[in-house]
């Protein structure tokens, strides 16, 4: 059974038989736990042939209806404004996935130690991201996040410069995973590579207003470098070095590692 909400928002963007089809698509999927389409209209209960089952399944999950601005948004929407007080911290993560030839980009909340989806969009192409798609999924979701105080966290492919600036003139502060061959200049001081930093087991350090620096140039940002004790005999096998906006490096750990 779908929440109250999302009966009350599904109906009146659905028509009858919609909003009929899309239950019972949801309780096949809990029952099949898989997302193909045969298998899927093998098992719906409609008195047709197999090949109209299939037919209707797929004109229902291509309908213009079932777009995330019209569906998924408002359901977020409900759950920020019941959940979240305005003005509350929120974590946004970013990341990637690709499965084969699927290849996914995702922007997600950070609840209760899970990911809520916020949106996503599905690549062109293999590999990894670029700016231009990374900063057009923000711009999908930042409407939702007007009122909160918003960190952004991402994994190292997303450690670009040009992103973290970009998200900083959105008034959002960011908390991006550096990849160890990356550079930053002191003002006093050469250019040095992370990774020649001196981060040990154990060691905490906070690099306040440094140029980060890429081929394409210098952009002036905090780093936050972290790399944790060895615990119950678990040994991380780096350190984390984060390209950060956050004033200290306690805030910038407690929002990266909670």
């Amino acid at each position: 059974m779908l929440p109250k909400f999302y009966q009350t928002h599904l109906r009146s963007v659905l028509n009858a038989n919609q909003y009929i089809l899309l239950n019972v698509l949801v309780e096949l999927l809990q029952g099949q736990k898989q997302v193909r389409l045969e298998r899927l209209a093998a098992n719906l209960p409609l008195p047709v042939l197999f090949e109209s089952r299939r037919r209707q399944l797929q004109r229902f999950l291509i309908s213009p209806k079932l777009a995330i601005s019209s569906v998924w948004f408002a359901l977020i929407n409900y759950l920020l404004m019941s959940y979240f007080p305005a003005s509350k911290e929120l974590s946004i993560v970013i990341d990637r996935t690709q499965w084969r030839s699927v290849n996914l980009l995702m922007v997600s909340i950070v609840w209760q130690q899970r990911a809520i989806p916020l949106h996503w969009d599905f690549l062109p192409h293999k590999g990894n991201s670029n700016f231009a798609q990374q900063q057009a999924l923000f711009t999908s979701v930042l409407p939702l996040l007007l009122h909160y105080q918003v960190t952004v966290l991402g994994d190292r492919e997303f450690c670009s410069v040009e992103l973290g600036q970009w998200l900083e003139n959105q008034g959002l502060a960011i908390c991006l995973r550096l990849k160890r061959n990356q550079y930053i200049r002191r003002q006093t001081e050469f250019t040095q590579q992370l990774k020649q930093l001196g981060l040990k087991p154990g060691m905490s350090m906070f690099f306040a207003g440094v140029n980060v620096t890429k081929q394409l140039g210098f952009s002036q940002f905090n780093v936050a470098c972290k790399w944790k004790r060895k615990y119950r005999n678990h040994q991380p096998d780096e350190g984390w070095f984060l390209l950060t906006n956050l004033p200290t490096l306690q805030a910038a750990i407690t929002r990266r590692f909670g």
